[in-house]
């Protein structure tokens, strides 16, 4: 045993971590990486995306306790959050919702920097990503909400949250937001509170409405107007609200709202046409469209 053992600890620990944790935790901790350049980057370059799941119990409108979840999207540049959505179900719809938010206030990003969550690579919004199977189908499909936007869509490698700085703007939510609220729940079993049981025996539980109007103004009056703590030594000095005014770029907005909303509607799956010609749920209930030009041209055609 002695022998192996002094055997083992003359192994280099980058090959221990090799083949005892696999090649996950050499690349997080001996692998090269690439260091970004921030400084010849201008706001709205890039807007970086991610969900964060509130460790804070609010109550529904039915009167139950339940943890929200918020979809934002941070500016790579100055680090504020330019959109955001609070919502009880990460969906596309999330998504689509906080970029509508910060595209209407802060302007139209040119790249767009996410995760490989099914809410962000659905098929219609920005594509596949790194989930592509099919690249006949891929080849095949309708321009995406992104191309409709003229935003480039840019997924990061499969775990790997080292790409994605939006992950240590939600560690400051978790610690500056989240924890002084009663209903503070923690991450995990280890960080839950003793008196969590008597708070909600108590009652003492915020509406959605009260929590989710506390994360507008959090976001808006305290992380959007903090000093500036990014790589860039020189805007060290400004707030994040002067740095993302000061290095902007060109500036793209869409004309009108009208044009946003018809920008950023969503594809539906392909149907075939039919003798009535195709159909869509909207609201729960069915909408069917036919003209005699329609089905005279495409019956029997695949179509969105």
């Amino acid at each position: 045993y002695s022998t192996f053992y002094r055997y083992a600890q003359s192994i280099p620990p980058q090959l221990r971590e090799l083949g005892i944790y696999g090649e996950k935790a050499w690349r997080d901790k001996y692998g090269l990486y690439i260091s970004r350049d921030y400084s010849n980057l201008c706001s709205n370059d890039y807007w970086v995306s991610d969900s964060h799941t509130f460790d804070v119990l609010s109550k529904a409108p039915g009167g139950k306790p339940r943890k929200l979840y918020l979809t934002a999207f941070i500016d790579a540049r100055s680090g504020i959050f330019t959109g955001w959505h609070v919502t009880e179900t990460p969906s596309a719809y999330a998504v689509l919702l906080a970029l509508r938010r910060g595209i209407l206030e802060r302007g139209i990003p040119e790249n767009i920097l996410t995760d490989n969550g099914s809410d962000f690579c659905a098929w219609d919004v920005g594509g596949r990503g790194h989930r592509k199977r099919n690249a006949e189908a891929e080849a095949n499909r309708p321009p995406t909400i992104m191309e409709h936007l003229g935003i480039g869509f840019h997924t990061a490698l499969p775990k790997n949250a080292q790409a994605k700085p939006v992950e240590r703007k939600f560690l400051d939510v978790k610690g500056q937001f989240s924890r002084l609220w009663a209903t503070y729940t923690g991450g995990n079993v280890t960080e839950k509170p003793e008196c969590l049981k008597k708070v909600l025996k108590k009652g003492h539980v915020p509406t959605d409405a009260e929590f989710i109007e506390a994360v507008d103004t959090l976001i808006r009056g305290f992380f959007n107007m903090q000093p500036y703590s990014g790589p860039v030594a020189a805007d060290r000095k400004h707030i994040r609200e002067d740095v993302y005014a000061m290095r902007m770029g060109v500036l793209r907005k869409p004309a009108t709202p009208e044009d946003l909303r018809l920008m950023m509607m969503r594809t539906t799956r392909p149907q075939t046409v039919g003798q009535r010609g195709v159909k869509i749920k909207v609201g729960g209930v069915y909408l069917e469209y036919f003209t005699q030009d329609f089905l005279w041209e495409w019956q029997k055609k695949k179509v969105y």
